[in-house]
């Protein structure tokens, strides 16, 4: 729980020391009371070939603000559950991700946000390399009740494809029962852009710095 108006930033990371091709479930539930404000990194970098499911809960109260940001890069299975509950006004929260992911890795992101009170904002932002023969699935949902009336949220999901093996599957939902809103949302699934690295090629760049610099452009 995080004390009125407290300020605290986290740095987590799940680290494996033990037998390779485990399951770790992890659970957390954070409350945040008035005007207390969390900024939360996790980093998800497993090489043991295991599967990580981790649950986040949050709980927020009047003017609270989450930024919680992940990092995905390696493991068999990384599975990412979010959910928020706004319950009073002025509460702000964004969910951010950035994943890069190779070989047989599969990312499951899981969010949902639920507008309980006027006056909230969220945001979701996902972006999303995937090569090798990795795979990703993206189920974000904006849940706005009828009385949180002047709702703003954000929904956002980018994913880029370097690989013909590779396959992600997206499902961005809205389900809003208030009318003085302003929420969107929009998914995008491609590849490397042809004319961008036909460019970069034309300007002496090998092919495989090429590509490189346009994930990181992305």
């Amino acid at each position: 729980m995080l004390e009125k108006n407290i300020s605290v930033v986290l740095e987590e990371e799940v680290i494996n020391l033990g037998a390779k091709q485990s399951v770790l479930n992890l659970v957390s539930e954070t409350i945040c009371l008035p005007g207390a404000s969390l900024n939360i990194y996790k980093t998800q970098n497993d090489t043991t070939n295991s599967c990580l499911i981790r649950t986040s809960f949050f709980v927020q109260k009047k003017g609270s603000a989450v930024k919680c940001h992940f990092f995905s890069l390696n493991g068999k299975l990384i599975r990412n559950n979010i959910l928020a509950n706004l319950t009073e006004s002025g509460a702000d929260c964004s969910i951010l991700g950035t994943s890069f992911l190779n070989n047989s890795s599969h990312l499951d992101n899981f969010v949902k946000i639920s507008h309980l009170e006027k006056n909230c904002t969220s945001n979701q932002l996902f972006k999303s390399v995937y090569g090798g023969l990795s795979s990703g699935v993206f189920c974000g949902k904006i849940f706005v009740a009828k009385k949180a009336q002047k709702t703003q949220a954000f929904q956002q999901n980018k994913n880029l494809v370097v690989s013909k093996n590779a396959v992600v599957n997206a499902k961005p939902q809205l389900e809003i029962f208030a009318d003085d809103v302003v929420c969107s949302h929009g998914c995008t699934i491609g590849d490397i852009d042809v004319d961008a690295l036909f460019y970069l090629r034309s300007r002496g760049l090998p092919k495989q710095e090429a590509i490189k610099l346009l994930i990181v452009a992305f």
